[in-house]
């Protein structure tokens, strides 16, 4: 688009035809990321404090993928069924 230029009292005015942007759904969703972000921070941060507790039990990784694996073996077989 073009732009118009102009002198007054010396001093060089510039107005481009562009119009500007709605602002609002940006800022909207800069607001979200950014309420996103503090929450997420404060999850991770009570992870990690349950995690320094004295009593905190830690469950092996081998524990919790084949109780996972269980499950989805579970959900297929009786996906399987209906077919």
């Amino acid at each position: 688009m073009p732009t118009t230029r102009t002198i007054d009292h010396g001093i060089l005015e510039v107005k481009s035809e562009h119009k500007r942007p709605d602002r609002a759904e940006t800022l909207k969703r800069a607001h979200e990321a950014a309420e996103h972000d503090a929450w997420f921070r404060e999850q991770v941060q009570l992870a990690l404090d349950e995690a320094d507790q004295p009593d905190a039990v830690f469950i092996p990784h081998e524990v919790v993928m084949a109780e996972l694996k269980a499950q989805l073996d579970s959900v297929t077989s009786y996906a399987r069924k209906d077919v």
